[in-house]
Formats: structure tokens, sequence, C-alpha cells
């Protein structure tokens, strides 16, 4: 299921344009599933936007420091 709504990242706030390398991320069975944005997602519950692979660094850091 695609989203097409203006997309904004999670970690530092920018702006999702044509562009850009994005990536979501998805509480999983205890987990975080990282996978990159544009493709069917396996669920929309609890998504978080990620702009590029530093601030996917920063959501996984933030996750594994819990």
């Amino acid at each position: 299921m695609a989203r097409k709504e203006q997309v904004t990242c999670d970690v530092c706030g920018a702006q999702k344009q044509v562009s850009n390398h994005w990536f979501v991320a998805t509480p999983y069975k205890g987990g975080l599933f990282v996978q990159r944005a544009g493709g069917d997602l396996m669920s929309t519950e609890g998504i978080v936007d990620l702009c590029g692979e530093g601030c996917v660094l920063k959501k996984v850091a933030e996750f594994t420091s819990k």
C-alpha cells in the first residue's frame, strides 16, 4: 500500500523530494524493520519516515539504546 501525501523525515524534519532516497521503519515483532520507501508496506501502523542513511542510523541507535 503506497502512500501519496507529502512526507517529512521524523528525525530531522526534511521534506521528501523526487530525487531523495528515503526509508521507512516500522516496529515488527519487538524489533525495528527498515526498508526503502516506495514499495508495499507491511503495515502503516507506527511507521517512521527517514530521509537517508544518516537518519536511519540515528533511529536505529535510538531504538537500540532503549
